[in-house]
Parts: structure tokens; sequence; C-alpha cells
């Protein structure tokens, strides 16, 4: 079992014997991290929906469809977002849990929203300089 501790700051595996129903091992490391699973998907768009930077995801939704923005019929995806030096914005990434949203429109635009960061960690939304 994989998971990350957003308190500790680290990705935790734990190996269970199942047959015994008992912790055989725990092991922790930092600076690792798994893909985002759906739920952390989702949270990082509505944190992202509720910041004053949602303007951009808008007006590349309406760029993109025509109409105007809708959060209906949206599909999220995300990659883990480690800062690179020379990043300004979100410079915590990397030690923080960070995501780089991926949006499509119900009729299959993909949305540019490349120097948004979302820091879960934090409950933040940032836009790379």
């Amino acid at each position: 079992l994989y998971y990350y501790d957003y308190h500790g700051g680290k990705l935790v595996k734990q190996v269970v014997d199942l047959d015994h129903g008992k912790l055989t091992g725990s092991y922790a490391a930092t600076g690792m991290q798994l893909p985002p699973s759906q739920r952390e998907v989702d949270t990082a768009l509505q944190l992202l929906l509720a910041n004053p930077l949602s303007a951009e995801l808008k007006d590349a939704y309406t760029r993109a469809t025509g109409k105007p923005f809708t959060n209906q019929g949206l599909t999220p995806t995300a990659h883990i977002y480690h800062a690179m030096p020379a990043d300004t914005g979100a410079s915590q990434c990397g030690k923080d849990r960070c995501l780089r949203l991926i949006v499509q429109t119900q009729d299959g635009h993909i949305l540019d929203l490349d120097k948004i960061i979302v820091d879960l960690s934090g409950r933040t939304v940032a836009r790379l300089n």
C-alpha cells in the first residue's frame, strides 16, 4: 500500500501480509510522489475554481468553445509538479504535493493551464512566472 502523507510531506509504503492480516513493514521517503489520485485531481480543480486565477481557466474555456464558462462536463487530469530552479511562484513544489492540471471540455478541447500550479499540501494556487 502506497500513500502520500501530507502532514509529513513524504511517500509511505506499507507492506501487509494479507493471509495473516499483519503489517510486515513500513517505509517512508521524502522527495518521492506517486501519480495523483482522482480525488486529488478533483480537489485541485475545486481549489483552482475558488481562486482568482480561475479567470485563466474560464478565459481558456471561452476561447476554446466559443461559449461562456460552465464547469459542467469538464474532465480534469493532472501530473505531479516539481519546481525547477528557474520557476518562481511555486518553489515549494517537490517538497509540497503540487499538481499541474490538464482540463478537457465536454466537446474535446484541452484547456491550456500550463502555468497554473495547485499546491495540495498548502491548499494554494500559483501562477508560474
